[in-house]
């Protein structure tokens, strides 16, 4: 088991394209979890507070090396 924490930062628009591709991203983690390669995922947010804009994303996930994981 080798575990990879990817961590990504929205750029400008990001809102935009977040929805524009939300059900793709859903059905890809998905099929990581089906795959049992994903352990957790979960938005980065800019503030502790109620309602706060998201500013990015984490997955943690489980593959035989890094350049699989980033794949």
């Amino acid at each position: 088991m080798s575990l990879f924490c990817i961590i990504g930062f929205d750029v400008p628009d990001s809102a935009i394209k977040r929805e524009q591709h939300l059900d793709s991203h859903i059905a890809n983690l998905k099929k990581l979890k089906q795959a049992g390669k994903l352990l957790a995922a979960g938005p980065l947010l800019k503030s502790e507070m109620k309602d706060s804009p998201e500013s990015g994303s984490m997955l943690i996930v489980d593959f035989v090396n890094q350049h699989q994981a980033e794949e």
